[in-house]
């Protein structure tokens, strides 16, 4: 994302190597350089969730890259499967929320966030929690990106009907976060930074969390949604 910001339970799958969720939030609480030395605990996390700084620092640093929700949603009508973050950036760079549009998004958390209504207001960050179907790939036929692809849509026209851009940006942690196989060692630090901000993505006042809880038919696996150790963390965010 370079210069766009310059001033002026246990896993079963091995997508998330790092913090358990039981110790996430308080240990990336603790690890925040930014909070005043005499903050108590619940002021800390009260801004925590409410102050965009969490996430402007990990997209500002690139350990955490937002997808265009056009984009995906496109795609999901394909039933193809998409390679990894890495791969990803190489060979679909356009994939990716550019600047511009990562600026927008997160004036529109931060306003969201300062909102007392309790309706959701479709703000520009949807952080979507999911399962794995395989510990290598998370949809090996394009069969969760075909059941996400009709919210994308209806997320879209909601926004369409505020005046707001219908496009958005997504978290989805395999396309954006650098995954395991291929991660060269700056990568593996930038990862590690990003599990400190997965509790703000998804617990964030300003930002929507999407669950999708079931799973698509075709998929052949034991343990569901609620079985698992992540999703059931960011289901409690």
């Amino acid at each position: 994302m370079g210069n766009c910001f310059a001033k002026g339970k246990e896993s079963r799958s091995p997508r998330r190597i790092g913090p358990s969720p039981s110790s996430l939030k308080l240990s990336a609480i603790q690890a925040d350089e930014h909070l005043p030395a005499e903050a108590t605990r619940d002021s800390v996390e009260s801004s925590r969730y409410t102050s965009i700084k969490v996430l402007r620092s990990a997209l500002e640093r690139g350990d955490v890259k937002l997808l265009k929700a056009s984009w995906f949603g496109q795609h999901g009508t394909t039933g193809k499967r998409l390679p990894s973050r890495q791969t990803l950036e190489r060979e679909s760079p356009d994939a990716f929320a550019n600047c511009a549009m990562v600026q927008t998004c997160l004036r529109e958390v931060e306003t969201a966030a300062a909102c007392d209504e309790r309706q959701c207001t479709f703000p520009g960050i949807v952080a979507v929690s999911y399962c794995w179907e395989t510990n290598l790939h998370p949809d090996t036929r394009g069969s969760l990106l075909r059941k996400l692809a009709p919210v994308l849509e209806f997320y879209a026209s909601q926004r369409a009907a505020r005046d707001l851009d219908p496009d958005f940006a997504l978290l989805i942690d395999f396309w954006s976060l650098h995954q395991s196989a291929v991660r060269t060692e700056e990568q593996a630090e930038g990862f590690r930074r990003a599990m400190g901000a997965m509790d703000v993505f998804f617990a964030h006042k300003g930002t929507v969390a999407l669950l999708m809880t079931a799973i698509p038919d075709d998929w052949q696996i034991s343990n569901l949604y609620a079985d698992r150790g992540w999703p059931t963390f960011e289901r409690a965010l």
